[in-house]
């Protein structure tokens, strides 16, 4: 209920941590994180620092275009997140470490590929795999075919 929401963000969080987690959720394209769908997340306050902190994790559901959009487009996108896209102070501040996102995404494409070079072949010949080769195959493509655009996209 405040009337902005920046300023309750650092009263309570790591700021650039919080941000930091929000940017990557809508970076990696991820319909079933906290930012779009408020899901896959713990809220932990650490007594000490009295802190709170967003715990992010199940990210079975990113690297799946299409997602060109940022802003927070799920059934039930987390408060915080759509509260901050809709502040100008705050979306200033996530529009930084999204770049500084976006600058690890330039190199996101390359190491997807050597990875897949390297794992490939051994989660291919798992007789436990419970996907088919060819469903692996076009899943790596899709991965591929999200990290390529993804820095200009975020750009």
């Amino acid at each position: 209920e405040a009337p902005e929401i920046l300023p309750v963000l650092e009263a309570h969080f790591d700021i650039d941590a919080i941000l930091g987690a929000l940017a990557v959720d809508l970076a990696i394209g991820n319909e079933d994180g906290y930012a779009r769908n408020a899901n896959n997340f713990l809220l932990y306050h650490e007594p000490t620092l009295g802190r709170w902190w967003l715990l992010p994790w199940g990210i079975d559901r990113a690297f799946q275009p299409p997602v060109e959009r940022l802003e927070t487009s799920g059934d039930r996108p987390g408060v915080l997140a759509q509260r901050c896209l809709a502040e100008a102070s705050c979306a200033a501040k996530l529009a930084e470490k999204l770049a500084e996102v976006a600058d690890v995404m330039g190199t996101l494409p390359e190491e997807a590929r050597a990875i897949a070079d390297r794992t490939g072949a051994l989660f291919d010949a798992d007789p436990r795999a419970e996907t088919s080769g060819l469903e692996r195959w076009s899943a790596r493509q899709e991965l591929f075919a999200f990290t390529d655009g993804r820095e200009a996209a975020l750009r």
